[in-house]
């Protein structure tokens, strides 16, 4: 009995050191789901946020006790109200009214962990969004373009964008799933700079 008696504290000790390096969150490939609203902070008052939906995937590929980084690709969406047609003389040349933007964005999120559950971050953030014609392309043509002689900026092409957003992640107790909140500022070449807040759900395999 005296010989296997230091085989079992061994196990104990062994079991012991185990548990002390289980983890309580999951980092890995995951699939994260944005809603919210953008405001436009400069041109002020010419876009009006309606709302902002994105849908990502990305990968953690430094995972550390209290330290990640990820890449994150995401497909985006926002919709704007925009002024109304006796309003355009009065603004820039940037949009028809009423826009609907689609676009894609890349970018690396870095994250601290001050405890298990909770994460502090920023994603650095680079892409396209465009912003199609709603209208009806004639009544486009003839009443909305003469008003500045070109074609509104942001239904022109594709617009570049970059930025940077903070991110705040907490790791819930139910498995995989961890839920938080994105504050993006970004910046629309030659159109201006929105600040675009939303929450989120995530999903870690």
């Amino acid at each position: 009995m005296f010989v296997f008696a230091p085989l079992f504290v061994g196990h104990l000790a062994l079991a012991a050191d185990k548990e002390d390096v289980v983890r309580e969150i999951e980092r890995g490939l995951y699939v994260k789901s944005n809603i919210g609203s953008t405001i436009m902070v400069s041109p002020p008052a010419l876009l009006s946020g309606v709302m902002t939906v994105q849908i990502g995937l990305g990968q953690d590929f430094i995972d550390k006790e209290n330290f990640s980084v990820a890449w994150e690709v995401d497909f985006h969406q926002s919709l704007f109200n925009g002024p109304i047609l006796e309003q355009l003389p009065l603004v820039q040349p940037v949009v028809q009214g009423d826009i609907h933007v689609l676009g894609g964005l890349g970018g690396l999120e870095a994250s601290f962990y001050p405890t298990r559950r909770f994460g502090i971050g920023a994603i650095a953030q680079g892409g396209m969004f465009l912003a199609p014609v709603l209208m009806d392309e004639i009544a486009y043509a003839e009443e909305v373009v003469p008003i500045w002689g070109v074609e509104p900026v942001a239904n022109a092409g594709p617009i570049p964008v970059f930025g940077v957003t903070p991110t705040i992640e907490y790791y819930t107790k139910l498995s995989h799933f961890s839920l938080g909140a994105d504050v993006a500022a970004l910046y629309w070449l030659n159109v201006g700079f929105g600040i675009t807040p939303t929450g989120y759900l995530k999903y870690t395999f």
